[in-house]
Order: C-alpha cells, then structure tokens, then sequence
C-alpha cells in the first residue's frame, strides 16, 4: 500500500484526502455569529447551541475533514443585514477560500449535459455530481493557519436594489400561494406537472421575448440604413429577465447543431417536455418543493411561503446533490423528507438536519472525527500543533 505524503508547503497530501462537504443555511451563519460575538444585539438571547454548532464545526474544518462552502446566496442575504462583516467573516472562516459557483451556472451545465443527450438520442445522463466542479478555490486543500479575504465596497443601491428584489418576490410567491388554494384538483401529482409546466413555459416566453426584440431591432435598424440586414444574421435577441440565459445557451446548442431557424421553436419545446430535461438535479428538486407547497396550499394550509422560502428552494436545488450534509430550516427539511411522495423520492446521499434535530447535527459532526483516518488526525496535530484546535471564539473581539 503507498505511503501517504504531505506536502506543508502546498497544504496537500498524495494521495489526496476528500473532505466532507457541508453547506450551512443563512440562518445557521447568523446564529453562530450571534453566539460568539458579545457586541451581537441578541448576542444574550441566543441558544447556547449555536456555539456548541459553531465549535464542532470549526473543530472538523480544522481537523481538514470537513469544508462549509459559502455561495452567493449568503453574500446577499449577508448584504441587507446590518451584520454583514461579521457575516462575511463567518462563511468565509467555515469556506477556507471555497465558494459555491451561482445557481443558474449550476443549472446551465446541467442543461447543456441533457441538451446533447437528448439531441444524441441517447438516455438522460447521469449528471457529474462532483462538488470539486462546482466550486471556487481548491475544495480539498489543507486549511492554511491564515485566511486573507478582501472586504469591496457594497454601494447602498445594491443592497437596496436586493431588498426590492425580495419584496417583489414575495407578493409574486403570495399570489401564487393564493392561486394554489383554488385549484379544484388537490392530487400531488397535479400540482407537480403544473410546476413543470410552469417552468417551461417561463422559458419559452423568454424565447418568445427574444425574438420579438430582436425582430424590433431589425426593424430600427431597416428605418434608419433603408438595408435589410445579411440573411446570415440572426433575429434573436439575448433573452433577459427570468429565464434569459437558460434559453440562450438552449440557442447557442441548437445553432451550434445547424437546427434550421423554422424548427428551433418546435425542437426547444420538445427538450422542454422531455424526461432529460425534467431529470436534471436543480430541476427535479426545485418543482417538488414548489409541488409540495402548492399541494398544502389546495389542501387548505393557510400559511403562505415567507420571504426566504424562494431562496431555501433556491440553495437546496442548487447544491444538495453536491453535499454530504446540509443544515437548513424545519420546514424546508420537513418538506424534502415528508412532503414529497415515495414514488417521487429523491435519493442523494445527503445528511439532512436542522435545529428540530441539531443534536442529530452535532453527532453526525463527532461521528466525522471518529470515523476519520487516524493518520489525517495524526498529521493534522503534526503540522499545525495542539492549539490549533482551540475554538476561535474570540474572531469577533476589538
């Protein structure tokens, strides 16, 4: 059997040690800060939990055995909280450097695997659930002793401009909600084929969007030249608004292919209806949870989906397949273990906990460090010292 060699310089080993990924829910980031940092306005009021939560976690991150990546979700959620330097610290303290890439960059990979299979002919891929593949910086690399990050100036527009975002988000999901509690058919799987009928026609109207403005900028400029435009220029314009890159890469494939203009419209529908497209990750969880609420909803629950609903769905469609474990909300667990039928079951391989069962959290944490290789332990105390493991609960002091 090869010696396993570690390299101090490079904070890598050979054969590489693969950590366990872990994503930690906004709400989860913000209560461990508030536990520790004793300027916190509810620093006095929070659980004595969320600091144990804090140094298990710290503990395996420092014990190279497990690594929280952050994502642009906490970055804007972080933005419209006064709390967003201790925030940032926080999920860049946990991340080492890694940060999840945006959801729809998630989901366009996803889109061009199933494009290419199903213009093959060939069954629904099995999408490379890799997370080395979907994050930023090195996912596996040891933890250095220093962690150098960058503080950039938000302008107030931004923030503003994300607050504004959420409230329009928020009366959209409300008007939903309330339209789910007509429906006349109350079946599960009704509710789910009109969130897959939903999604696609939110892509085709962003097709039909961009064709319109383009055909308007054809004509502006036949107005102002009196030239028709080469008949190899395209009349498409990029799509904006929701569901504009997803059809543009749609696009980009299909002419890539030579697909005549005349059968685009009939070839992006049919994709759209397709198991393969239906199929991948981000989309097969995203329509059950929409499912799972419109259902409750034509069932008569009254309590309609709150401001971080549309981002929990967002984070967990993302990147669940990608983790070994997520620490997420009560309901939005609730929703992915109990609310979604057998026959519609999901089934990753990650850990799923939250605060309703965090002390399930804090043993699957211990059960990391037990199960863990006694020499990556061993070269972990080698390399950095006993006081390394020290919880850093003083991050937050003047």
């Amino acid at each position: 059997m090869e010696a396993t060699r570690f390299d101090p310089q490079a904070m890598v080993l050979d054969p590489p040690h693969f950590k366990k990924v872990i994503y930690l829910d906004q709400f989860a980031i913000s209560e461990m800060v508030k536990a520790i940092d004793a300027r916190s306005k509810s620093h006095a009021r929070v659980k004595r939990f969320w600091r144990q939560v804090f140094e298990a976690l710290e503990r395996v991150c420092k014990l190279q055995l497990v690594v929280c990546p952050w994502s642009p979700i906490h970055r804007d959620e972080s933005l419209v909280s006064e709390m967003f330097e201790p925030l940032k610290r926080m999920y860049e303290h946990l991340g080492n450097g890694v940060g999840f890439l945006r959801s729809t960059e998630i989901e366009l990979r996803q889109i061009n695997m199933a494009l290419v299979a199903w213009l093959d002919g060939k069954a629904p891929p099995d999408h490379d659930l890799n997370p080395a593949r979907i994050t930023t910086g090195s996912l596996h690399r040891w933890q250095g002793r220093y962690l150098v990050t960058v503080s950039m100036h938000h302008p107030p527009e931004q923030a503003s401009g994300l607050r504004q975002r959420r409230t329009r988000l928020n009366r959209s999901l409300a008007r939903w909600f309330d339209e789910c509690r007509q429906r006349t058919d109350k079946s599960f799987d009704h509710a789910l084929r009109i969130e897959f009928e939903g999604y696609r026609d939110v892509l085709l109207g962003a097709y039909r969007d961009a064709l319109n403005r383009g055909n308007e900028l054809l004509r502006q400029y036949e107005a102002a030249t009196g030239e028709a435009l080469p008949s190899h220029i395209e009349n498409v314009a990029p799509p904006v608004g929701p569901g504009g890159e997803q059809v543009w890469l749609i696009l980009e494939v299909l002419k890539g292919r030579g697909i005549a203009k005349g059968e685009i419209a009939k070839i992006l529908s049919d994709f759209l209806d397709s198991e393969h497209f239906r199929k991948m990750p981000i989309h097969a969880i995203s329509t059950r949870l929409f499912a799972v609420i419109a259902h409750a909803a034509a069932n008569h629950q009254r309590r309609a989906p709150d401001q971080g609903t549309a981002n929990d769905i967002e984070l967990v469609s993302a990147y669940l397949p990608y983790c070994d474990a997520m620490l997420i909300d009560n309901r939005t667990r609730a929703m992915l273990e109990n609310g979604v039928p057998k026959k519609y079951a999901l089934n990753y391989p990650c850990r799923l906990f939250s605060p309703n069962v965090g002390s399930g959290f804090l043993a699957y944490l211990k059960s990391v460090e037990e199960e863990a290789d006694p020499l990556i332990l061993a070269l972990v105390r080698q390399a950095y010292g006993e006081k390394w493991l020290k919880p850093f609960v003083t991050m937050f002091d003047a």
